[in-house]
């Protein structure tokens, strides 16, 4: 094939992806023109027509861009047939499938089958692929909690969350009267001190103390727990989301820390995720578990 040809030939691939997409949106080519105006790129229907007939044997990178925004999908859709052909020639005489093509244009491989088209090169788009899901899940998370919390209702959730914290306190207490009375045991016995003792039970007295205490706030809490039963699960839930959302927050500001390191400017995800790379202290890596 010439240049020229071959030229014309990744005009024609586009050409075909242009019109699919667009009579798949059922779109005519006077909205894709009118679309293409409204984004700041006037172009005529008449040059969409004859672009997609075969009569216009060229298209600009700004005309795939605001074709792509217009017909709402990623350009490289419009460039390479994806998952549609398979094999296209990405370069004079070069054919290959087109998405080893799709991955050389986007930096994820160096070259096609065993031709090595670039070198080694930094590659600030691996740790944004990263950081795509991980936003995902932190965006999953916050929606749970909220939808959680918008079934408890503040009653709801005021009473589940006293509960919780209650049974928290009661079960250390219970916990810290057993560990002091094995203890104190433990000691007395050493010392020679005789089970039944008035030395051995002055002893265990504190531990009584705090048996005592544990058994009261048992009690409160069986009342707490009658009151907020019908709660537990949404609150089981909401406890759950926000260990999985600390989680995943840790795990995306060692990416922005990884960025930042190599120099690299920050990715814009929007607002919602703003926080994370607005924070000025070092991001470190902490270890994290998740399940699904």
């Amino acid at each position: 094939m010439t240049q020229r040809t071959w030229a014309e030939g990744l005009a024609v691939t586009a050409a075909e992806q242009v019109r699919a997409r667009r009579e798949e949106l059922g779109m005519s080519a006077q909205q894709l023109a009118d679309e293409c105006a409204r984004l700041g790129m006037p172009i005529q229907r008449s040059v969409i027509a004859n672009f997609e007939n075969g009569r216009r044997a060229n298209i600009s990178i700004a005309e795939v861009m605001v074709m792509a925004a217009a017909l709402r999908v990623a350009p490289i859709y419009l460039l390479f047939p994806i998952g549609q052909q398979r094999e296209i020639e990405g370069l004079p005489g070069m054919p290959a499938d087109p998405y080893a093509w799709a991955t050389w244009f986007t930096g994820e491989s160096r070259g096609v089958g065993d031709k090595r088209l670039s070198e080694e090169e930094p590659k600030p788009l691996e740790p944004v692929r990263e950081l795509w899901p991980v936003l995902e899940e932190i965006a999953h998370y916050k929606s749970a909690i909220i939808e959680a919390k918008e079934r408890l209702g503040e009653d709801g959730l005021a009473s589940a969350e006293r509960a919780d914290e209650v049974l928290k306190r009661a079960r250390a207490r219970w916990d810290e009267a057993m560990s002091m009375r094995e203890r104190n045991a433990s000691t007395l016995e050493g010392e020679g001190a005789v089970p039944g003792s008035p030395e051995f039970r002055a002893g265990l007295d504190k531990a009584h103390d705090l048996a005592r205490e544990a058994a009261v706030l048992s009690s409160q809490v069986k009342k707490a727990h009658e009151e907020a039963a019908r709660y537990s699960h949404e609150l089981i839930e909401i406890r759950s989301s926000e260990r999985m959302l600390e989680g995943c927050e840790d795990e995306a500001r060692e990416i922005i820390g990884r960025i930042r390191s190599n120099g690299w400017s920050d990715p814009d995800f929007g607002s919602e995720f703003a926080y994370l790379f607005a924070e000025k202290r070092s991001l470190t890596r902490r270890k994290r578990s998740r399940t699904r």
